[in-house]
């Protein structure tokens, strides 16, 4: 009996998917971002793993650090591609994006304060950084960033459309630097994604639409 039950927990815990494995092939250094990170990782990614759409998934990022994802969603992405959601399995205020297309994926993991980028790495692979926060740009929203229009001097003032109509242009340099147009794309999916996830947790009717 302890035989078989040892058996049946065996195949459970193999039955969940890693969607990385380790590879000895060398990145291209002129592709992806100059953040500063507090750990980074060379992998190969799995998409099959996200396309099949498992409840759960393994996110085996780090050597000390694996994480279980719960899968949410699998939709269609503000470009066209594939945006993949999920949660954190123990860890209450969490998510997990990817988007992807072709054989190429770029995405989030945010959790308890930490953010893990992936992103294209050239020669069909891809990196995974633990972004150091604290050398990121300040973002610009305390008071001496605010705009003061005619409209916020009127009581009962009414907002306005929204939605927010953006357009994305970029460079071939830009381009080139995170590996091409299908790369430049899922950069743009998780950016549009995440900024309509922020306005909706915060209770705003606003959303960004991409032209």
């Amino acid at each position: 009996m302890i035989s078989l039950l040892t058996t049946i927990l065996l195949s459970c815990a193999q039955s969940t998917p890693q969607l990385f494995a380790d590879t000895n092939i060398q990145p291209d250094a002129a592709i992806g971002s100059q953040h500063q990170t507090l750990n980074k990782r060379t992998v190969v990614v799995n998409l099959d793993v996200l396309r099949r759409r498992h409840a759960v998934i393994d996110l085996n990022v780090f050597a000390n650090t694996n994480l279980s994802a719960q899968f949410v969603s699998l939709e269609t992405s503000p470009t066209g591609g594939d945006l993949w959601r999920g949660k954190l399995i123990g860890h209450g205020d969490s998510t997990v994006l990817f988007a992807f297309r072709d054989n190429t994926i770029m995405g989030t993991i945010r959790y308890e304060d930490k953010m893990i980028q992936l992103e294209y790495a050239g020669n069909d692979l891809h990196r995974l950084l633990l972004v150091d926060q604290s050398k990121l740009p300040s973002c610009g929203n305390d008071l001496s960033h605010s705009i003061k229009t005619k409209a916020d001097a009127v009581a009962g003032t009414r907002a306005g459309n929204p939605e927010i109509t953006v357009m994305v242009v970029y460079t071939t340099e830009s381009k080139n630097s995170v590996g091409g147009a299908s790369q430049m794309e899922n950069k743009i999916d998780i950016a549009i994604t995440e900024t309509n996830d922020s306005f909706t947790d915060s209770g705003l009717g606003h959303r960004v639409e991409l032209v």
